[in-house]
């Protein structure tokens, strides 16, 4: 089984600029760790329509006046809770102000969480409320913060600890997506006993091969629309007067075209 990293993508709002700074160092640790580019789109610009397509969302959602949501995301949260979030995990991070605002510091991330939740997503990179210093906020569930939040009052020193150290715990959440393997080609008694039509549809290199191998009709639409959904490849070698081990041989050059997927 082969596997290959998971879509991550970092979506962020960002009126002044702060949150877009992080989300920029979020994007440039989980992309050293992962090994890819992730991308780091502003929401403002962006159709948010391709959060569905990401395995890990990471959404950058400051908190705005009296527990608020950013401009930028407040525009498209109700499209936002209209997706299908089914099997994308969501992870969020922000900035407020807990000393200005302590009863609603961080409450961006509890709107948000809400919102992806109803839509199907499922929310990881929560953290411990050690640390801050605040009263309430939406973005608190038990003793754990919903996601990484940022304190206008910490200084860059701090926040860069602090976002170092979520995204490496992010990381932990962002399992290989296997790939299906593709799938042999059919076996030489199944090729013979599939329409000719079967063969020509499910691989697109099976008609100048059979051609070659002197099934001429085929050459025509018209006779190729009426006889190959009629015909089996045994037929077919029958009327062309194949012995086996000239069908065989075409049987082993259909395996080697056939498709990959």
């Amino acid at each position: 089984m082969q596997s290959q990293s998971a879509r991550v993508t970092v979506f962020y709002g960002s009126t002044c600029g702060r949150t877009e700074a992080i989300a920029e160092r979020i994007g440039e640790r989980l992309s050293a760790g992962l090994g890819v580019a992730v991308p780091v789109h502003d929401v403002g610009v962006t159709d948010p329509t391709r959060l569905a397509e990401s395995d890990l969302a990471v959404l950058g959602v400051p908190t705005w006046n009296v527990g608020g949501v950013q401009a930028d995301w407040d525009a498209v949260l109700d499209d936002l809770a209209r997706f299908d979030l089914r099997g994308v995990r969501v992870a969020l991070f922000g900035a407020g102000d807990a000393r200005g605002y302590p009863d609603t510091f961080g409450d961006a991330l509890g709107i948000m969480a809400e919102t992806v939740e109803a839509a199907g997503a499922t929310l990881v990179g929560d953290v411990a409320a050690d640390g801050y210093a605040f009263e309430a906020s939406r973005a608190l569930r038990g003793e754990r913060l919903l996601g990484l939040l940022v304190d206008d009052g910490d200084a860059d020193d701090a926040v860069g600890e602090r976002t170092r150290a979520w995204c490496d715990a992010l990381l932990a959440h962002v399992q290989l997506r296997p790939t299906v393997a593709a799938p042999p080609p059919p076996s030489c008694d199944r090729l013979r006993a599939m329409r000719v039509s079967e063969v020509l549809e499910a691989a697109p290199d099976a008609l100048p091969l059979l051609l070659r191998s002197g099934f001429r009709p085929l050459a025509d639409p018209r006779l190729r629309a009426v006889l190959a959904p009629t015909v089996t490849l045994e037929q077919a070698f029958r009327i062309r007067g194949l012995d086996d081990e000239a069908s065989d041989a075409v049987l082993a050059q259909l395996q080697g075209a056939w498709p990959c997927r």
